[in-house]
């Protein structure tokens, strides 16, 4: 049966309603998500310095320098636990195959090891002076650490998390900072200043 030209607007418009009654409804509860603060023990520290998403976009690691400490962010139960480091918590990088977090601790010339499955310490590492930034393999074999003060690289085997080289990089004084691998893992990029 044919509707008439008024039946259609009708229809027409009920739809164009419940349309936008759901896109309201998403936009209220996206809102609410993004403006509904965390507890208090989430507002602890005021110097955070980098952050990390897990891959599945449900939580957030992040160092705090003031602490000494990473906070981990659960998005979904909006909790907060704050996990003790070393002196200076700067960088902050999740494993490709998401089972480690490394924070680079500058005061103590360190790589505090998270175990993702637990959120707790699972090593401590010791390399070159002043570590800021970590990029890993895609194959979570092995992760790049910058030593700014240090003028290297500490190239460190997983998932032992021991030191296998130290690639000292040359010309004057280096202070390498950021670290990135290439997707194939065939090529490390760092990037330097000099003092």
């Amino acid at each position: 049966p044919r509707l008439t030209r008024s039946q259609e607007t009708w229809y027409r418009l009920s739809a164009l309603e419940e349309r936008l009654r759901g896109t309201a409804t998403l936009a209220s509860e996206r809102h609410r998500h993004l403006t509904s603060p965390l507890p208090e023990q989430g507002r602890q520290g005021r110097d955070p310095e980098q952050l990390a998403l897990s891959a599945d976009g449900k939580t957030i690691y992040l160092s705090n320098e003031e602490t000494s400490a990473a906070a981990v962010l659960d998005l979904a139960r909006k909790t907060m636990t704050s996990v003790a480091v070393d002196e200076e918590p700067e960088g902050v990088a999740i494993s490709p195959d998401g089972l480690w977090v490394y924070v680079t601790c500058e005061g103590s010339d360190s790589v505090v090891v998270l175990d993702t499955r637990t959120n707790a310490v699972a090593a401590k590492i010791k390399v070159g002076g002043r570590p800021r930034s970590v990029a890993f393999l895609p194959d979570s074999r092995r992760a790049y650490v910058t030593s700014e003060t240090g003028s290297s690289i500490a190239v460190v085997a997983l998932p032992k998390h021991q030191v296998e080289a130290t690639i000292k990089l040359e010309g004057g004084v280096v202070r390498p900072m950021g670290v990135a691998v290439a997707p194939d893992g065939k090529r490390v990029y760092v990037t330097t200043g000099h003092a």
